[in-house]
Protein backbone atom coordinates (compact mmCIF):
# COMPACT_ATOMS: atom_id res chain seq x y z
CA UNK A 1 0.00 0.00 0.00
CA UNK A 2 1.32 3.86 -0.91
CA UNK A 3 0.98 6.13 1.58
CA UNK A 4 -1.68 8.21 -0.74
CA UNK A 5 -3.82 5.10 -1.39
CA UNK A 6 -7.23 4.74 0.43
CA UNK A 7 -7.64 1.22 2.51
CA UNK A 8 -10.80 0.81 0.44
CA UNK A 9 -8.28 1.30 -2.84
CA UNK A 10 -6.07 -1.17 -1.28
CA UNK A 11 -8.59 -3.67 -0.51
CA UNK A 12 -9.62 -3.36 -4.25
CA UNK A 13 -5.92 -3.94 -5.74
CA UNK A 14 -5.34 -6.86 -3.13
CA UNK A 15 -8.79 -8.67 -4.14
CA UNK A 16 -7.67 -8.03 -7.33
CA UNK A 17 -5.20 -9.82 -6.93
CA UNK A 18 -6.83 -12.75 -5.19
CA UNK A 19 -9.20 -13.23 -8.08
CA UNK A 20 -6.60 -13.18 -10.45
CA UNK A 21 -4.52 -15.92 -9.02
CA UNK A 22 -7.43 -17.74 -8.59
CA UNK A 23 -8.22 -17.47 -12.27
CA UNK A 24 -4.58 -18.98 -12.41
CA UNK A 25 -5.15 -21.86 -10.34
CA UNK A 26 -3.24 -21.09 -7.61
CA UNK A 27 -5.18 -20.43 -4.07
CA UNK A 28 -3.92 -18.54 -1.52
CA UNK A 29 -4.55 -19.06 1.91
CA UNK A 30 -6.89 -16.03 3.67
CA UNK A 31 -4.42 -16.08 6.93
CA UNK A 32 -1.24 -15.89 4.04
CA UNK A 33 -3.01 -12.90 2.37
CA UNK A 34 -3.88 -11.29 5.78
CA UNK A 35 -0.42 -11.44 6.95
CA UNK A 36 1.14 -10.07 3.85
CA UNK A 37 -1.22 -7.11 3.85
CA UNK A 38 -0.33 -6.44 7.36
CA UNK A 39 3.24 -6.18 6.43
CA UNK A 40 2.64 -3.78 3.60
CA UNK A 41 0.57 -1.07 5.42
CA UNK A 42 2.46 2.02 6.20
CA UNK A 43 3.69 3.33 9.14
CA UNK A 44 0.91 5.53 9.91
CA UNK A 45 -0.97 1.85 10.30
CA UNK A 46 1.62 0.40 12.41
CA UNK A 47 -0.54 1.44 16.19
CA UNK A 48 -3.67 -0.56 14.57
CA UNK A 49 -1.52 -3.34 13.08
CA UNK A 50 0.63 -4.19 16.43
CA UNK A 51 -3.25 -3.73 17.93
CA UNK A 52 -4.94 -6.53 15.70
CA UNK A 53 -1.69 -8.64 16.20
CA UNK A 54 -2.21 -8.67 19.95
CA UNK A 55 -6.06 -8.62 20.42
CA UNK A 56 -6.64 -11.18 17.24
CA UNK A 57 -5.72 -14.47 16.45
CA UNK A 58 -4.44 -13.60 12.55
CA UNK A 59 -4.56 -17.05 11.55
CA UNK A 60 -8.73 -17.29 11.69
CA UNK A 61 -8.88 -13.55 10.84
CA UNK A 62 -10.82 -12.77 7.62
CA UNK A 63 -9.59 -10.49 5.19
CA UNK A 64 -13.22 -8.12 5.46
CA UNK A 65 -12.78 -7.87 8.88
CA UNK A 66 -9.13 -6.82 8.44
CA UNK A 67 -10.21 -4.13 6.15
CA UNK A 68 -13.53 -3.22 8.06
CA UNK A 69 -11.16 -2.16 10.67
CA UNK A 70 -8.81 -0.56 8.82
CA UNK A 71 -10.89 1.22 6.82
CA UNK A 72 -12.67 2.11 10.47
CA UNK A 73 -8.80 3.54 11.43
CA UNK A 74 -8.35 5.44 8.37
CA UNK A 75 -11.31 7.07 9.02
CA UNK A 76 -10.95 8.15 12.40
CA UNK A 77 -7.53 9.55 12.02
CA UNK A 78 -9.04 11.75 9.10
CA UNK A 79 -11.61 13.23 11.68
CA UNK A 80 -9.04 13.88 14.09
CA UNK A 81 -7.10 15.98 11.30
CA UNK A 82 -10.27 17.66 10.39
CA UNK A 83 -10.84 18.71 13.82
CA UNK A 84 -6.80 20.30 14.30
CA UNK A 85 -7.08 21.94 11.27
CA UNK A 86 -10.47 23.90 12.38
CA UNK A 87 -8.81 25.00 15.26
CA UNK A 88 -6.01 26.14 14.08
CA UNK A 89 -7.92 28.50 12.00
CA UNK A 90 -10.61 29.40 14.50
CA UNK A 91 -7.73 30.76 16.90
CA UNK A 92 -5.66 32.22 13.72
CA UNK A 93 -9.73 34.51 13.27
CA UNK A 94 -9.80 34.99 17.05
CA UNK A 95 -6.41 36.47 17.12
CA UNK A 96 -7.58 38.78 14.27
CA UNK A 97 -10.42 39.84 15.85
CA UNK A 98 -8.34 40.63 18.96
CA UNK A 99 -6.25 42.99 17.23
CA UNK A 100 -9.39 44.82 15.60
CA UNK A 101 -10.73 45.40 18.90
CA UNK A 102 -7.68 46.82 20.39
CA UNK A 103 -7.88 50.07 18.91
CA UNK A 104 -11.52 50.41 19.71
CA UNK A 105 -10.66 49.27 23.73
CA UNK A 106 -9.47 52.85 24.26
CA UNK A 107 -12.58 54.81 23.44
CA UNK A 108 -14.85 52.01 25.34
CA UNK A 109 -12.85 52.79 28.84
CA UNK A 110 -12.98 56.32 28.33
CA UNK A 111 -16.76 55.90 27.93
CA UNK A 112 -17.22 52.78 30.63
CA UNK A 113 -15.39 55.02 33.47
CA UNK A 114 -17.36 58.28 32.31
CA UNK A 115 -20.43 56.05 32.95
CA UNK A 116 -19.53 54.47 36.24
CA UNK A 117 -18.72 57.85 37.70
CA UNK A 118 -21.73 59.64 36.83
CA UNK A 119 -23.34 56.40 38.48
CA UNK A 120 -21.05 56.32 41.37
CA UNK A 121 -21.97 59.99 42.05
CA UNK A 122 -25.52 59.62 41.55
CA UNK A 123 -25.92 56.76 44.32
CA UNK A 124 -23.47 59.06 46.59
CA UNK A 125 -26.12 61.89 46.63
CA UNK A 126 -28.58 59.15 47.23
CA UNK A 127 -27.15 57.30 50.29
CA UNK A 128 -26.50 61.16 51.23
CA UNK A 129 -30.40 61.86 51.17
CA UNK A 130 -31.14 58.76 52.95
CA UNK A 131 -28.45 59.11 55.55
CA UNK A 132 -30.14 62.58 56.61
CA UNK A 133 -33.75 61.66 56.13
CA UNK A 134 -32.92 58.74 59.07
CA UNK A 135 -32.93 55.60 57.05
CA UNK A 136 -29.88 53.37 57.92
CA UNK A 137 -29.40 51.14 54.68
CA UNK A 138 -26.12 49.22 53.70
CA UNK A 139 -24.56 50.88 50.84
CA UNK A 140 -24.03 47.77 49.17
CA UNK A 141 -28.23 47.13 49.21
CA UNK A 142 -28.44 50.47 47.30
CA UNK A 143 -26.15 49.32 45.00
CA UNK A 144 -28.06 46.65 44.36
CA UNK A 145 -31.16 48.12 43.92
CA UNK A 146 -29.54 50.93 41.68
CA UNK A 147 -27.67 48.11 39.42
Amino acid sequence: MTEDETVSEYNGRVLEIVNDSLLLGEKILESKIVRKVLRSLPRKFDMKVTTIEEAQDITTLKLDELFWSLLTFEMAMSDRESKKGKGITFISVYDQENTVNQFGNEANQDESIALLMKQFSKMARKFKSLNTVGKTENLEDMMVRTL
